[in-house]
């Protein structure tokens, strides 16, 4: 196997594993999202510098859960108000 074909087969491997974990670790993920948002007020994560504190406070608490592992961006697809 050349190279180039063993780094995408390690890769691939690794991404597998990688979300062996996080379905392992999906109540605990869970968990720390919620932890993170309560006592946050909704108007003040639409702000620039408020969802750029939750994305920190959400990295932080991720990568203590997904240890070794560390989250490299965090991103929203959508905030919704209940």
């Amino acid at each position: 196997m050349t190279s180039g074909r063993r780094f995408l087969v390690d890769e691939i491997a690794g991404r597998d594993a990688l979300a062996r974990v996080v379905e392992e670790r999906t109540p605990a993920l869970l968990d720390g999202l919620t932890r993170a948002i309560v006592g946050q007020r909704y108007t003040a994560m639409q702000t620039p510098a408020g969802s750029r504190a939750l994305r920190q406070a959400l990295q932080s608490r991720f990568d203590e859960i997904l240890a070794p592992a560390q989250v490299v961006r965090v991103y929203f697809k959508e905030f919704a108000a209940a």
